[in-house]
């Protein structure tokens, strides 16, 4: 458990990735892929791993003269493997593939591997995307082959279980902390892959029953029909993500990807996307209410549609995987989806047209005027496409984003005195109030410089009425000090959180060299500079326009010519790149 925990953090450091896993386990590691090679790797055997990584295995298992195919979705780990196995000269036996587990569909044809492995990757995909991939798994086994899965999985006995989650906690809390990422122990992954077809042959435990080593082969007469798994809206109901969605939206919330039935819809219905953050997702059904359509909720790591798609989060690859795995084709005869307009920085809707056949249209900014962009034949007006940081929007993200905060503080007040911890309350939500309400009010554009200005004026505050009650201008100064801490952390990230302009936290964290801290600071997705535009490559076509969400671009009247009517509002968020079909827009 200690070393899955923080391999979750070694996989963003991809050479140093088998050092740490090695030291972690003591060495077991090695051991586990020497057991696979000696037991089940034959010479001249057809061989998948997948989830490779550093190709450690594969390139030990082709040493034996076994022909290796690894696939894994991380691309630094593919580098380090390709290093690898170029400097064992195992070009001709090695094949890396960049690609998801539930991709491998388009990658192999049917009995096509004598073993198949998969090391630590189960735990990692939720249950329809296991169902699936085992039933590839299954395709591309030949009748004779293995399949060797491990896993880690939630312990069965309750002593043990306790055990287990006492340690994994604090582990994971860390290892999402550095690495913003974290996996969910399966409860049984051997009936899972009952379930797919495969009989089981071994089974192996960790002495907390919290990892195990199952070994299958195909089951005799086993028939496997791809069948639609429809939830309903009222199945993502939950208070406690509620309370998170309210009072902690520093973490991610997720709810299970998958499909919703919204009304009764038929085979000509549209089909909606979302991310599975569970405030979106269950505003999103509450807005189509009146619809009969399907809503499509793909993996964005339990985070908003505009951060996620941002950061990288809600990509291509997560509607392609959605798209299989929810089995909507069954269901519908189009091919059309409607997408969020701010996943646009993070999906290519050409490549999603490539390898899934799917057309992406663009919905409107807001969810809650979709059924009217529905009706209209999925058109949008300009107002549609625009995001606004109302009041209510500011005064909502105000309590959001600092009740955790508050309390931190609020507690240590408490240690001291408790009207102290009135004092900081009164100060914490005065001052956060006068920032995110008057945020466009204040002086300067700086989200930091309008706290520091915030923070001096109540320092001054309290120097006059210092020196008029005890004559000394400095004889409050631990108040002092302590009040100008809580406006400043109020400030940290004002200009992201409220004004929607490139956050000034990412910006801080990429300087020190950083890629990000917590799902909300991601600065490898800060973009700086200005919007340029080639009109010698621009074909007029407005994509640009239907994805910018403050109006960057707009259309000379009789000319049909777009072109950039206001770049100081551009809020870098790199949509309109990522979408511009001819390459034609850049920050520079």
């Amino acid at each position: 458990m200690f070393s899955y925990i923080f391999m979750k953090i070694l996989e963003s450091r991809p050479h140093r990735y088998d050092w740490g896993i090695d030291f972690l386990t003591k060495g077991q590691a090695s051991k586990i892929k020497g057991h696979i090679v000696t037991n089940y790797v034959q010479s001249g055997m057809a061989i998948l791993d997948v989830g490779c990584g550093t190709g450690d295995l594969a390139v030990r298992a082709a040493r034996t003269g076994a022909f290796v195919t690894g696939v894994d979705i991380s691309e630094g780990m593919l580098a380090v493997a390709q290093e690898r196995i170029k400097k064992n000269g195992l070009e001709n036996q090695v094949v890396l593939h960049h690609a998801g587990v539930v991709e491998i569909d388009s990658l192999f044809d049917e009995k096509s591997f004598d073993l198949i492995t998969s090391t630590l990757v189960m735990s990692e995909l939720y249950t329809e995307e296991r169902e699936w991939a085992l039933k590839e798994l299954f395709r591309i086994l030949k009748p004779d082959g293995k399949l060797l899965v491990v896993s880690e999985v939630r312990p069965k006995l309750f002593l043990k279980r306790a055990i287990y989650y006492a340690l994994r906690f604090p582990l994971a809390l860390i290892t999402y902390l550095i690495s913003q990422t974290g996996t969910k122990p399966v409860r049984d992954i051997a009936v899972e892959m009952r379930q797919a077809g495969f009989e089981i042959t071994e089974e192996r435990y960790s002495f907390l029953e919290s990892f195990v080593t199952v070994v299958a082969r195909r089951s005799t007469g086993a028939h496997l029909a791809a069948v639609a798994r429809v939830m309903k809206p009222d199945q993502d109901r939950s208070q406690i993500k509620s309370l998170i969605d309210f009072c902690g939206r520093w973490f991610p919330n997720p709810v299970v990807p998958g499909l919703r039935r919204i009304g009764t819809p038929d085979r000509n219905s549209p089909v909606v996307v979302t991310g599975n953050f569970h405030l979106t997702v269950r505003r999103v059904e509450k807005a189509l209410t009146s619809q009969n359509c399907y809503l499509l909720v793909v993996q964005s790591k339990g985070i908003n549609v505009w951060c996620a798609s941002a950061g990288g989060e809600m990509n291509t690859h997560s509607i392609t995987t959605a798209l299989k795995t929810s089995g909507i084709a069954s269901l519908i005869d189009h091919r059309d989806l409607i997408l969020p307009q701010l996943s646009a920085p993070g999906i290519d809707t050409k490549l999603l047209k490539k390898v899934s056949g799917w057309k992406g249209k663009w919905g409107p900014v807001y969810v809650n005027s979709l059924p009217e962009s529905i009706a209209n034949g999925h058109t949008k007006t300009e107002e549609q496409r625009r995001v606004h940081f109302d009041l209510p929007f500011r005064m909502e993200m105000l309590f959001a984003m600092n009740f955790l905060l508050w309390l931190f503080f609020s507690a240590i007040a408490l240690t001291i005195h408790p009207v102290w911890a009135v004092f900081i309350t009164l100060i914490f939500w005065s001052a956060g109030f006068i920032l995110y309400a008057g945020y466009y009010l204040l002086p300067f554009k700086s989200g930091w410089s309008k706290a520091l200005m915030l923070a001096i004026a109540a320092i001054a505050v309290f120097v006059g009425i210092s020196e008029h009650a005890t004559g000394s201008p400095w004889h409050y100064k631990g108040w002092m000090i302590f009040t100008a801490l809580v406006i400043l952390s109020i400030g940290f990230d004002l200009k992201g959180i409220v004004g929607g302009q490139t956050s000034e936290a990412e910006a801080f964290l990429h300087k020190l060299g950083f890629e990000s801290f917590g799902h909300l600071f991601q600065s490898k997705a800060v973009h700086t500079g200005f919007i340029t535009q080639d009109k010698s490559r621009c074909v007029n076509c407005n994509t640009c326009g239907m994805v910018c969400p403050v109006g960057v671009f707009g259309i000379v009247k009789h000319k049909n010519d777009v072109i950039i009517v206001d770049d100081t509002t551009c809020l870098k968020c790199n949509g309109c790149v990522m979408q511009c079909p001819q390459k034609a827009l850049r920050l520079s």
